[in-house]
């Protein structure tokens, strides 16, 4: 390929190679001093001329490096830090340049889908959150306890203000979050913004498991049958309500063997007890602890 000067294109940029120049100085070389100049490379005035397409092409390769780090998937060191106040983050001590890339890459995600989805992705994100409900009022007036055209996260875990800075930065301009928890928390122009959310309430259950022993029974299957019961109820998310027939399959499921019959399940929790369904309410969910998981044969 000859020599090109460099440009720019709706495909991106264009510039010519180290050959390229090279071959471009010895034409004009002997375009000046004659055909006949000798121009092998252990002759003084080709290591010259090698010099100058050196330092031309370390210049493009500067320029090529400036260009692509307008890219945040390109952009690298104190270049990706200074574009990364565009997309409401910053580099935590310690983090890699491709570790912040694929947190922005996460980031950028979320702007596809609807403001719940984004909201709630966005905070599900944040460290030590376990669960998480978003509900978006959009009617003029207040549904329940959800204000008019509001915002309100249901957030389990995590820091406070990491909960509200997620919040700030995924929903829309203009619309109030509603909540039991409020924080001042800085918008991506330093302006303190106060964001509310709440704290799902935990509904404290117990669970009454009946069982007949068949045989492969051992002293510890029912320690199994408390901490399969314990696990599923305490793993519902927010509002979810507990189907009992279910809990007995996950029961089954965690011992493997067959060496018992369960005859009934009985829950009671958020103010219920059933047989069949416990279900909480939205801002609600169950958690039962094996202690608190009653085996008894029938």
């Amino acid at each position: 390929m000859s020599y090109f000067a460099p440009y720019l294109d709706d495909d991106g940029m264009h510039l010519p190679t180290y050959d390229d120049r090279m071959e471009d100085m010895l034409e004009a070389y002997r375009t000046i001093f004659g055909e006949d100049a000798v121009l092998t490379p252990d002759t003084m005035d080709y290591q010259l001329l090698s010099l100058f397409a050196k330092a031309l092409d370390d210049m493009c390769s500067l320029l090529l490096d400036v260009y692509v780090s307008r890219d945040p998937d390109m952009a690298r060191g104190q270049a990706l830090d200074l574009l990364l106040p565009l997309t409401g983050l910053r580099r935590e001590t310690g983090e890699t340049d491709e570790a912040l890339r694929d947190r922005r890459a996460a980031l950028a995600a979320l702007s596809s889908v609807t403001t719940a989805a984004g909201i709630e992705a966005a905070v599900r994100a944040v460290p030590g959150v376990t669960r998480v409900k978003v509900f978006v009022n959009d009617a003029d007036a207040a549904n329940g306890d959800l204000p008019a055209h509001s915002v309100t996260v249901l957030a389990e875990g995590g820091n406070n203000a990491d909960v509200a800075k997620a919040i700030l930065a995924k929903k829309a301009p203009g619309i109030p979050t509603a909540g039991a928890t409020s924080v001042t928390v800085p918008d991506l122009y330093g302006v303190n913004t106060t964001v509310r959310f709440s704290r799902p309430e935990t509904c404290a259950a117990t669970c009454r498991v009946v069982v007949q022993r068949l045989t492969g029974w051992t002293d510890g299957t029912a320690d199994v049958i408390k901490n399969a019961a314990a696990e599923y109820v305490s793993g519902l998310d927010i509002g979810e309500p507990l189907i009992v027939p279910v809990l007995y399959g996950a029961i089954y499921e965690a011992v493997g063997a067959v060496t018992f019959t369960v005859t009934g399940i009985t829950v009671s929790g958020c103010g219920q007890s059933s047989s069949t369904q416990i279900t909480p309410g939205y801002r609600q969910r169950l958690n039962v602890l094996p202690a608190y998981v009653q085996v008894v044969e029938n």
